[in-house]
């Protein structure tokens, strides 16, 4: 038992001071080994030997790892395209595979001239802007019973993106509606498809910034493409 020095005597005497403190100290460490070796003594009785011990953090670890380890969604395609309809879910939830979209035609409007395009024939130029500085916007549609979901608010916010970042496209809203239309039609699309619209700045006559070195009229692009909207959803860690 650690007996602590009067008053009197740790304010007169430095030496009695660092006494008590050598004390204090020593029980300390005493107290500190007693514990950890009460910890130790019974981690091991309950949990086994050393070697056990860490056998099973090891095991633990790996099962932890399998159950939130991300899983493949099911029906994954082997191949991008096959010789027939086949649905494998790829990135993001979007889907690849199906045969159908290598023949799709591709919606371009580069000179005010709409044009349709086979997905073989279908090119922009490496002067574009969109190549060149990523300079366009784009509305992501979806096609249901043979028409696009929302179309209205799609190019309400697709006009005024572009009257923001002041590139005239160059007809109304209602001519590239018909158009749009038009290709889903001609694809003989009716429900389960997605199309992807992108506008860009156009064609410029060499790299550079500024939209003076531009040609002429907006680069115009819509790609429709079978493509069925999948609702995955990630297996409950506790599934094994």
């Amino acid at each position: 038992m650690i007996r602590r020095p009067p008053r009197s005597t740790l304010s007169s005497s430095s030496a009695a001071s660092d006494v008590y403190k050598r004390q204090v100290r020593g029980m300390l460490r005493v107290t500190a080994m007693a514990m950890a070796g009460f910890t130790c003594h019974a981690l091991f009785r309950n949990l086994g030997k050393p070697s056990q011990l860490h056998s099973r953090a090891i095991t633990s670890m790996v099962t932890n790892s399998r159950r939130c380890a991300p899983r493949a969604p099911p029906s994954a395609a082997a191949s991008p395209l096959s010789t027939q309809a086949t649905r494998g879910a790829g990135v993001g939830g979007a889907v690849f595979g199906d045969a159908r979209n290598q023949d799709i035609l591709i919606y371009m409007n580069t000179d005010h001239e709409p044009r349709f395009v086979p997905r073989s024939e279908a090119m922009v130029s490496v002067f574009d802007s969109g190549f060149i500085l990523g300079d366009g916007v784009w509305e992501g549609l979806r096609l249901y019973n043979g028409k696009f979901f929302r179309m209205e608010a799609h190019l309400k916010r697709l006009y005024e993106a572009c009257k923001f970042m002041d590139i005239h496209i160059g007809l109304s809203p209602q001519q590239l509606e018909a158009d749009l239309n038009q290709l889903v039609q001609l694809n003989q699309m009716k429900s389960g498809c997605h199309a992807r619209l992108m506008v860009t700045r156009g064609e410029k006559w060499t790299p550079y910034q500024g939209p003076a070195v531009n040609k002429g009229p907006p680069t115009i692009v819509c790609i429709a493409e079978h493509k069925p909207c999948l609702l995955y959803t990630s297996p409950s860690p506790r599934d094994s």
